[in-house]
């Protein structure tokens, strides 16, 4: 399945589903910040604060490319495990 850039603010979570950036080749093009309120455009872990409780958090995406070489982010679909290396240091998430 796959959801188009305009069609990603009113689209489920769904796993295995394909979000299509926009076309413009730049972050405005980003997918995730139209799919998660309040989620921002840039880095590898994107913290969203509770709105009862800004000093909270609601949430934190963790995003990758997994093309980085020298941080060779791994997902085990078996385990759930996820190794993350993000800016260098190494995580693990799971």
């Amino acid at each position: 399945m796959e959801v188009q850039f305009n069609d990603l603010e009113k689209a489920e979570l769904i796993i295995d589903c394909i979000y299509k950036g926009g076309t413009a080749k730049n972050i405005s093009d980003e997918v995730l910040p139209r799919l998660l309120p309040k989620c921002g455009n840039s880095s590898g872990f994107r913290k969203v604060s509770r709105v009862d409780d800004p000093s909270k958090m609601a949430y934190v995406v963790l995003y990758t490319s997994m093309s980085e070489l020298e941080w060779p982010d791994h997902l085990d679909e078996e385990t759930g495990i996820f190794r993350y290396y993000g800016d260098g240091d190494y995580k693990l998430c799971g």
